[in-house]
């Protein structure tokens, strides 16, 4: 296959071309249902191998592997991020939840301005963001908050946009969101990671359900900092009306037709993503 095909959409009369992992059933690269519910950084991940197939370091192989990703298949995957995140300070065991949901809340808007969608030369594509090895960023958990995915460098490779990085996936544990609370984004955020705490939570987190409008970006960055602080990798909030409601007006058409055709538009209505394991917890009760 000499290179992937890509999709059509129009968004407020302008043309843009997109790669969809939902057009692989049609090459017969996996089964519409399985693609259909992947986890959304799982998507992510592979629009951005779809984009660079046959570049050096993706071929066909490498979108199949992805495409039938499941907890018994973890392959090694390159992917070419779109940005690098910025350290700033790290959120260390030493600073309470209280203080860790503080430094996210006095970054938080600055950190929004950032584009969730990238356009290059009229293709639409997720942001993805590169971090440092071993550090974890305020920003990678605004960031996941936002719906941004970002994946970690190798000690080989340099912080820097533009630059393969390889990792291999890990399982992905689900968390189910229900209910409705009337704490403070604070209380609610880390009545939530207290809960998890026992977990053990070490890989990519993913956060759905129906009472995921009822958590705003404060309230999901305090979440993905505070899980980060205790050990996981990311906690990745996807992209729904919340997300819509932290980014300028002139975008917001854009990120919600994009994310609603790419798949990775949050829609309770929908079947849940597929994971290693999934945790419930109603916030009713947090």
């Amino acid at each position: 296959m000499p290179q992937m095909p890509a999709s059509k959409l129009n968004i407020e009369q302008k043309n843009y071309d997109y790669y969809a992992p939902e057009t692989l059933a049609f090459g017969g690269i996996a089964k519409a249902k399985a693609l259909s519910t992947l986890p959304y950084s799982v998507k992510v991940l592979l629009e951005n191998l779809m984009r660079h197939l046959n570049k050096e370091f993706v071929d066909v192989d490498d979108i199949k592997n992805l495409a039938n990703w499941s907890d018994e298949n973890n392959p090694i995957i390159k992917v070419l991020p779109t940005s690098a995140v910025q350290q700033t300070e790290n959120l260390n065991a030493a600073l309470s939840p209280d203080e860790v949901c503080n430094r996210i809340s006095t970054q938080l808007n600055e950190a929004l301005e950032t584009d969730i969608i990238t356009i290059n030369d009229a293709t639409l594509m997720p942001e993805l963001k590169v971090r440092a090895q071993n550090k974890s960023s305020a920003l990678t958990a605004i960031y996941n908050a936002a719906g941004v995915i970002t994946v970690q460098e190798s000690q080989q490779q340099p912080l820097a946009k533009y630059h393969p990085v390889e990792f291999q996936m890990k399982p992905i544990v689900g968390i189910h969101i229900s209910g409705q609370s009337k704490k403070s984004d604070h209380e609610i955020a880390i009545a939530i990671a207290e809960q998890l705490k026992s977990e053990n939570l070490t890989d990519t987190i993913e956060f759905y359900g129906a009472g995921l409008k009822n958590l705003n970006i404060n309230t999901r960055a305090c979440i993905s900092a505070l899980l980060i602080q205790q050990g996981a990798e990311q906690a990745v909030f996807p992209i729904d009306e919340v997300t819509l409601s932290s980014v300028k007006d002139t975008n917001k058409a854009r990120i919600k037709d994009y994310a609603q055709a790419l798949g990775i538009w949050h829609d309770e209505k929908l079947p849940a993503p597929r994971v290693q394991r999934e945790i419930k917890i109603n916030i009713s009760s947090t």
